[in-house]
């Protein structure tokens, strides 16, 4: 099976018109090394200086490289052929929708599920899907209508997409950031009504801010 390390990185081979044995070339690494990358993702080389090499050489990034829906792969032929270069039986369940602009209510679904990355299921599997209303992270894969699909055994970290809950059952999908107690949650819009909101913890006037999980997938439904 096929991984977002091995999508990608034939990818970027296919971008820049290179055979396996030239691209082995300008990594010096062996043909068979590239074969197994792009066939099993064995040896990925995720902390090494061949790693290093391939972002270097080919003016790519770390995410690039290994992003999932932020790949090379997603990017260069889109999410729809992403999902379907990797036929699966894995699927996670929509449990409600989530906000893209101001928190609303999440709406619990029922018996809902849709496919999913498997190395995502198999790496977290109580991974769950969220659909997107609103524009506030319209300038992201996560716009209005997509399914977001959210890891909550993934540590977030300053700077990820992340889905929260606002005073209980308010939810919201932000670039989330945390700094000596002050939670910051930022829209990517092209529409200036959104503005980052700041929650200062230590205030205790400020609403009960839950963290629901990192965002590491946007699906969007066929519209046949």
């Amino acid at each position: 099976m096929t991984t977002a390390f091995s999508r990608n990185i034939r990818a970027i081979r296919e971008a820049n018109g290179l055979s396996q044995e030239q691209f082995a070339d300008k990594l010096e690494v062996t043909r068979a090394t590239i074969n197994r990358w792009e066939n099993q993702d064995i040896n990925a080389p995720r902390q090494n200086d061949v790693a290093s090499r391939i972002i270097e050489t080919f003016g790519v990034s770390e995410t690039d490289l290994f992003g999932i829906s932020e790949g090379f792969y997603a990017k260069t032929y889109g999410l729809a052929e992403m999902a379907a270069a990797v036929p699966s039986d894995s699927f996670a369940y929509v449990v409600g929708n989530i906000a893209a602009g101001d928190p609303k209510e999440a709406i619990e679904f029922a018996d809902e599920k849709i496919w999913c990355p498997p190395e995502i299921k198999e790496h977290d599997p109580d991974c769950f899907y969220l659909r997107v209303s609103g524009d506030s992270m319209d300038k992201t894969d996560f716009q209005e209508g997509t399914y977001a699909l959210i890891s909550p055994n993934t540590e977030v970290r300053n700077g990820d997409i992340a889905a929260v809950k606002v005073n209980g059952d308010d939810a919201t999908l932000k670039r989330y950031k945390y700094v000596d107690g002050v939670i910051y949650l930022t829209p990517e819009s092209s529409n200036p009504d959104h503005r980052r909101r700041i929650i200062d913890e230590t205030d205790p006037d400020s609403p009960y801010v839950r963290v629901l999980g990192k965002a590491v997938w946007a699906y969007r439904k066929p519209s046949w």
